[in-house]
């Protein structure tokens, strides 16, 4: 054999050693010599079958265990099959166990048949340890709903993701919602309930009030995140504040009232003329002051006083709008606050009211002094300013009249 003739084998015993296919040349050249024509099956022979195992090993790797593995003809087909039997195997033990099925074990496959074993084993006793847990947290659950069944204050479980109402017991239930028949206390849309749906997923405690706009009923919430039947959740726990609440808004009325009169305060005054300020809003106000309340106290009595002071609001309260503002600031001051009222029509009003005074038959004169001033939206004075200039009208214009007493 020439060696010229041996150089296309060594070429295609090198393509098989770099894992590569014969060529097509060698294949289809028709060779004189008798021994490289044997040389030239036994090498296409090698490569179909190197190519056969490569296919193989390749789909076992990838997963795929549905092909069949090479044939008799293949020289490693034996050790092919036995492999590829072998990863059947294992797939289908898997299969099993991630069924729940922890009876099957390999024994073929030294070191790893233990360690695969062993981790079967493990994976047994955790699943009994889970199935123990949750029999546990089921009855622990149950035991919490009862608790909270007959609690006096309301629980709802909204489910973060859907804003399902999970659960409601019996005192939400006639409260204010039932998700069972999805009835409503307020007969409408349940304001109470979509403010607690609302609510996003928090790791922290929520914590607010909330006023039904619908029942006029005041709550008070506490939220926590919490893992229910499997979901994630906010558990709120509700109490009713309305009772505390309108106490609370009567101490604030009663913190603002004048006790005889029932008008604001000077605290109230106070506060809405800054509020006014510092909204640049644009208003008339009036400094009213009683004309000899200490001459009827001291001949009539302070009960007569009483009744003038009376008398005089009254008649105020009368003949100005809802929105006005009317407080007593003094003894026998007061302030009267006209929004997007001009001074004109302010003063107008004031006198109208003296007016209406005058032809009130009493023991004595029933009569005022004011001072007006009309604040723009830019007015920068502090209220303290504002009171003396009113003062300073107020006196300017009770020079210009003379009181008349009726004794």
């Amino acid at each position: 054999m020439e060696n010229s003739s041996l150089q296309p084998i060594i070429k295609e015993l090198n393509n098989i050693k770099q894992n590569k296919p014969i060529s097509q040349d060698f294949m289809n050249h028709k060779y004189a010599d008798s021994e490289i024509t044997q040389l030239q099956d036994i090498i296409s022979y090698l490569s179909k079958s190197l190519e056969e195992m490569n296919v193989l090993i390749k789909c076992i790797c990838e997963g795929n265990l549905d092909v069949d593995p090479p044939g008799r003809h293949n020289f490693l087909a034996g050790p092919l099959k036995e492999l590829f039997s072998i990863s059947k195997h294992i797939a289908w033990n898997t299969a099993q166990v991630a069924k729940g099925d922890y009876s099957q074990k390999i024994d073929f496959l030294g070191a790893f048949s233990e360690n695969y074993n062993l981790m079967v084993e493990q994976l047994k006793e955790r699943e009994s340890r889970l199935k123990k847990n949750a029999i546990t947290l089921e009855h622990s659950l149950n035991l919490l709903t009862s608790i909270i069944e007959v609690q006096e204050d309301s629980v709802v479980v909204v489910d973060t993701s859907t804003r399902e109402v999970l659960y409601a017991n019996r005192s939400a239930r006639e409260y204010f919602y039932n998700p069972d028949t999805k009835e409503t206390h307020c007969n409408e849309t349940c304001l109470l309930l979509q403010a607690l749906i609302e609510i996003q997923q928090t790791e922290k405690e929520v914590r607010f009030e909330y006023c039904c706009e619908n029942c006029l009923r005041c709550i008070s919430v506490k939220g926590f995140p919490i893992e229910w039947d499997d979901k994630n959740a906010l558990v709120h726990f509700i109490k009713d504040i309305t009772k505390r609440k309108v106490a609370e808004e009567q101490l604030s009325v009663l913190a603002y009232k004048d006790e005889l009169t029932g008008i604001y305060n000077r605290r109230y005054c106070v506060k809405k003329l800054q509020s006014f300020i510092d909204a640049q809003k644009s208003f008339s106000v009036a400094l009213i002051d009683l004309d000899n309340l200490k001459f009827v106290n001291d001949t009539f009595g302070h009960q007569a006083g009483d009744h003038y002071i009376c008398t005089v609001i009254d008649t105020i309260e009368n003949n100005i709008r809802k929105n006005d503002i009317l407080s007593r600031v003094g003894g026998d001051e007061f302030i009267l606050i006209l929004p997007n009222c001009s001074e004109k029509i302010a003063n107008s009003k004031l006198e109208n009211i003296r007016n209406q005074l005058k032809r009130i038959r009493k023991e004595y004169w029933l009569s005022f002094s004011y001072g007006i001033k009309f604040i723009s939206g830019s007015y920068q004075g502090s209220i303290d300013l504002l009171v003396s200039e009113l003062d300073e009208k107020m006196y300017a214009y009770k020079k210009k009249k003379k009181p008349k007493y009726n004794l």
